[in-house]
């Protein structure tokens, strides 16, 4: 989905593409910053940002992510807070080092635990985290909170707009490589 009416333009005009992940692997979105999205009932919620293709729906089908043209963009990633989608945040640094992970991280997680459900399958221990990830990980597992699952759709809009821009604007320069 492009965020952008650049972007929009750039891409025949069409708001909502559906993509094959060997199409996504070989085509390069034309946009600095791209979102990916676990959930796409989110991605269509989301408002104009500047210069953003937003890619949701693949779950955990990220193969496309080691597509060379990734190395030229800012590349950010935002699934559900909880044992799944950490995982899948780890594949996606397998294959993409330079992704930022959005609203998957202890703030986030405090800040909305009353939205928090339960999630019933817990994922073996990722290897690509960070620390902190790694940290939240276990406290999930670990039922450390009421509950251990934050879903993308519990989190207010507002927030995850906020957020989504504070990572556009953080930098303005693109990975050299």
């Amino acid at each position: 989905k492009p965020l952008c009416e650049q972007a929009k333009k750039a891409l025949g005009g069409m708001p909502l593409l559906r993509l094959s992940s060997d199409t996504l692997l070989e085509y390069e979105l034309p946009a600095s910053n791209i979102l990916i999205i676990e959930n796409e009932q989110t991605c269509l919620s989301l408002p104009e940002i500047t210069n953003t293709i937003a890619v949701a729906g693949g779950g955990k089908d990220i193969s496309w992510m080691k597509a060379f043209w990734l190395a030229t963009k800012r590349v950010a990633y935002w699934g559900d807070v909880d044992t799944e989608g950490l995982k899948i945040l780890s594949d996606v640094r397998s294959k993409c080092s330079a992704v930022i992970p959005l609203m998957m991280d202890l703030a986030t997680v405090e800040a909305y635990q009353e939205r928090m459900v339960d999630e019933i399958e817990y994922v073996s221990e990722p290897i690509a985290l960070t620390e902190d990830e790694l940290i939240l990980f276990r406290n999930l597992k670990s039922r450390r909170y009421q509950r251990n699952r934050l879903e993308q759709e519990r989190i207010p809009l507002d927030y995850v707009v906020k957020i989504i821009n504070e990572w556009i604007y953080r930098t303005t320069s693109l990975p050299s490589h």
